[in-house]
C-alpha cells in the first residue's frame, strides 16, 4: 500500500493582491474621472452633495468659459516660463554635479553624496519664510528668476542623485578612450557620455518640468501681482472668487469652469508623461541598479 503524501497548503498571495490592487486603482481613479466628467457636465446639473457617477448630457461651455478668460492665457505662460527654465537649471547642474560624484574619487566626493538628498526631504513649509526674507531683502520678490532658482534648489538633489547612479552604470573606458583621443573632461562628457544618459536626463528634464509646473507654495508666497501667477496660483484664485467674489466673478469661473480649467492645467502633463514615458522607465530603470 502507497503511502500518501501531504502537502502543505500555502496562502496564495496572489489571489489577494489583484482584488486590493483594483480597489486601490478605482481610489485613485475616481477623483480624476470626477474632475473630467464635471468639467463635460452642463452647470445646472452639477451637484456638490449628490453622487452622481454619470451625466446624461455632456457641454463644452465650460471649457469655452476658460478660455474665454484672458488672465487664463498668461497664467498658462508664467507656468511655462518657470516650468521650462527649472527643467534646463536643473538637469544643466545635475548632469555636472551627477558626472562629478560618479567620476571623481576622493574624500570629498563620498562625502557629499550621501547626505546629497537630505536638502530635498526638507519640507518647503519650514523655509519659505526665510527664502522670501533673502529675495525680499536683494528685491527679487514678484519675479520669475527667485522662483526659477527655490524650484531649482528642489529639483536638483534628486536629479543629481538620479543621474549619478545613472552615469555608475556607463563604463569608463568611453571616457577614456576620448581622453586620449584629445577630449577634455567636458568634451568627453558632453561628446560621450551625454548621448547616452539620454534617458536618464529626459527622466531628470520630466521630474524638474512636473515639479516646478505643480508647485503652489512659493509661487503663492513670492507672486504679488495677477500678471506674474502662474497657473497652479490661478487656480486658488478661481476657487477664492467663487467662494467669496461677486456675483460677477462667479458669472465667469462656476464650478464647472473650475474642474474645466483642473483639466487643462492637468493636460500638458499627461502628454509629457504619454510621449515620454518610455525614456521614463527606461531612465528610472537604469539609475536605478547603482547607489
Amino acid at each position: 500500500m502507497l503511502a500518501t503524501t501531504y502537502r502543505p497548503v500555502r496562502f496564495r498571495w496572489r489571489y489577494v493582491r489583484i482584488p486590493v490592487a483594483a480597489v486601490l486603482m478605482v481610489l485613485y481613479f475616481s477623483p480624476i474621472y470626477w474632475m473630467f466628467k464635471t468639467a463635460l457636465q452642463p452647470e445646472h446639473e452639477i451637484s456638490l452633495n449628490a453622487m452622481n457617477l454619470f451625466t446624461p448630457s455632456f457641454t463644452l461651455e465650460n471649457f469655452a468659459r476658460v478660455l474665454s478668460e484672458p488672465r487664463f492665457f498668461g497664467w498658462v505662460k508664467n507656468s511655462l516660463i518657470l516650468a521650462i527654465a527649472t527643467m534646463v537649471v536643473a538637469v544643466l547642474v545635475s548632469t555636472l554635479a551627477g558626472y562629478s560624484l560618479a567620476r571623481l574619487r576622493f574624500w570629498a566626493v563620498k562625502f557629499l553624496g550621501r547626505p546629497f538628498l537630505l536638502a530635498y526631504i526638507v519640507p518647503s513649509v519650514m523655509i519659505v519664510v526665510p527664502v522670501f526674507v533673502t529675495f525680499a531683502g536683494i528685491g527679487w520678490q514678484n519675479t520669475y528668476h527667485a522662483i526659477i532658482i527655490t524650484y531649482t534648489s528642489f529639483a536638483v538633489p534628486f536629479c543629481t542623485w538620479l543621474l549619478r547612479a545613472y552615469f555608475l552604470t556607463l563604463p569608463t573606458e568611453l571616457e577614456d578612450a576620448a581622453l586620449i583621443d584629445g577630449c577634455s573632461r567636458l568634451g568627453a562628457l558632453f561628446r560621450v557620455i551625454v548621448p547616452l544618459a539620454a534617458p536618464g536626463m529626459v527622466t531628470a528634464g520630466l521630474f524638474s518640468f512636473v515639479l516646478a509646473w505643480n508647485e503652489f507654495l512659493f509661487a503663492f508666497v513670492f507672486v504679488f501681482s495677477d500678471d506674474m501667477r502662474p497657473l497652479s496660483v490661478g487656480l486658488m484664485a478661481t476657487i477664492l472668487e467663487a467662494v467669496y467674489g461677486s456675483s460677477a466673478d462667479l458669472s465667469i469661473f462656476k464650478v464647472g469652469a473650475m474642474f474645466a480649467l483642473c483639466v487643462l492645467a492637468a493636460i500638458p502633463v499627461l502628454l509629457v508623461f504619454l510621449f515620454l514615458q518610455g525614456w521614463l522607465v527606461r531612465g528610472l530603470a537604469a539609475g536605478a541598479v547603482k547607489g
